[in-house]
């Protein structure tokens, strides 16, 4: 356990070194430090210059690079996308594929596809957004990068933003890792072909390059983001990992034993939230907040004390057991 402690503390400052290497990069010359900055401070890069779109969002259909496709580009009202009842501001919205192909292995037709949008009034700064999962399917790309319920996002606050489907669609999920480019592509291919094709058709919307470029996701997005660290230090200026997976293949095993678990306790094999419904949740819940609210000294509805809490809690006394039937106040011992 210790060495395996060890691996991992080794593998985050290597990663934090990484980030921090990667924040000191850009790719349009503008990385001046403000001053000449004392030995013991972080140095400050200068700050994003924002632009108005040069173009009519129509005509970004005339965007050329090599091996993209344009299929779209339409305009998006101001309030056309809302955020925590917020009106989103007004964007070009582009959407396109790079690389389509036919595999020699399983002959099915391959392509990387995304959307970009673009704001008319832009911050002068690029999110690639990471999507999660096995991918398969565009996330909107929008800039929400956590979890729970977003007040804000990167396209809200003015950032351009790109999207994709990490080169397969939903359809190949199960099949797609047969062929050895799309493999590729999933594990982070579809990134370093999107990310200079995205910072032209910026220079192309804009006349100017991104000022601060940012790679960010959560769960396989947070792994993408980790993997834009590394393959692609000089496109990003900061990284931003939200749950990453480390090793993927580990995850994946670890999420089909999850699933097995699930299955003994569903009462509907094929819908897994079965094995806990939302009021068996909150009985839970409720019971973490009974035992734990209080440790950090304020009874205020939040578990902040969260180590004391790992100590004091206990499953198998705190949460009440179902002495008959399930009924959604309390678990079965199997599910406990």
């Amino acid at each position: 356990m210790n060495d395996l402690n060890n691996n991992i503390l080794s593998r985050l400052s290597l990663l934090m070194m990484i980030s921090l290497l990667a924040a000191c990069s850009s790719d349009n010359g503008n990385n001046n430090y403000q001053g000449t900055p004392p030995s013991n401070q972080t140095p400050q890069l200068s700050p994003a210059v924002g632009a108005k779109i040069k173009k009519q969002c129509q005509q970004l259909s005339s965007f050329t690079y090599a091996n993209t496709t344009i299929t779209s580009a339409t305009a998006e009202a101001a309030g056309a996308e809302t955020i925590a009842n917020k009106p989103i501001r007004a964007h070009c919205l582009v959407t396109g594929y790079m690389f389509p192909r036919t595999s020699p292995v399983d002959g099915q037709d391959y392509r990387i596809r995304f959307e970009m949008r673009l704001p008319l009034d832009w911050n002068g700064r690029f999110l690639f957004q990471g999507n999660g999962g096995f991918g398969g399917e565009i996330i909107p790309a929008l800039g929400f990068i956590g979890s729970g319920g977003p007040l804000t996002n990167a396209l809200y606050e003015g950032f351009t933003v790109i999207s994709s489907d990490m080169g397969h669609t939903l359809e190949q999920n199960p099949t797609f890792g047969l062929d050895p480019q799309a493999r590729i592509d999933y594990g982070y291919a579809a990134m370093t072909k999107l990310t200079p094709m995205a910072k032209q058709l910026i220079q192309f919307s804009y006349d100017k390059l991104p000022d601060r470029s940012y790679a960010a996701g959560p769960s396989r997005g947070g792994n993408l983001a980790l993997i834009a660290a590394t393959r692609l230090p000089n496109e990003f200026d900061g990284i931003y990992a939200n749950s990453p997976p480390f090793d993927l293949p580990v995850a994946i095993v670890a999420q089909i034993y999850d699933a097995l678990q699930l299955r003994k306790v569903a009462t509907n094999i094929d819908e897994l939230e079965t094995a806990f419904t939302l009021q068996e949740r909150k009985v839970v819940a409720d019971a973490v907040l009974n035992k734990c609210d209080k440790l950090d000294g304020i009874v205020d509805g939040m578990v902040q004390d969260v180590d004391q809490c790992q100590s004091q809690f206990n499953i198998q006394g705190d949460v009440p057991v179902c002495p008959g039937e399930r009924d959604g106040s309390c678990l079965s011992a199997e599910q406990i």
